[in-house]
């Protein structure tokens, strides 16, 4: 079976809220379908709460994601 990740991610969303002179320390990748998306927003949420001294990436993959929910995470960030 050949798989070819760059034909299945058809966007990408970068919200940058760390100064670009500081480099990632922590990556951290969610694989969520509709259903588990407030579950990934509460998981980053905690994440920054408890992790406030460390540059954190998030990436997200999913099939769902509307305007309401790219306005929340721009906020976040």
């Amino acid at each position: 079976m050949n798989f070819d990740c760059h034909q299945s991610i058809k966007d990408t969303i970068e919200v940058f809220g760390a100064p670009e002179t500081q480099t990632p320390q922590l990556n951290i990748a969610w694989g969520v379908d509709q259903n588990f998306m407030f579950g990934a927003a509460v998981s980053m949420s905690s994440v920054l709460l408890h992790n406030k001294d460390i540059s954190i990436h998030f990436h997200l993959f999913t099939d769902y994601l509307d305007s309401d929910y790219r306005k929340k995470i721009r906020k976040t960030s």
